[in-house]
């Protein structure tokens, strides 16, 4: 990335949206139901987000992967 300091800032600023308006629209819904209290969407999407996303593909960029039972747990806790 040193050679293309603003690859990552791009890629960030486009892609971001994808997952996190997913993460949205299915907390809202079950707000909406009365399921859950929910006062800030988007910084709670971004937390899921990056509690299913972040360990998992930072083990993938060094080439490695948590066992299978640390994956379940890590989306049951989102």
């Amino acid at each position: 990335m040193s050679r293309f300091p603003d690859l990552a800032k791009l890629f960030v600023e486009n892609n971001r949206h994808r997952g996190l308006a997913e993460i949205k629209r299915m907390l809202a819904a079950y707000a909406n139901r009365g399921a859950i209290e929910l006062s800030n969407p988007d910084t709670r999407a971004e937390q899921i987000f990056t509690h299913i996303v972040g360990v998992p593909q930072r083990l993938a960029l060094l080439g490695d992967r948590e066992e299978k039972v640390e994956e379940d747990r890590h989306e049951a806790d989102a």
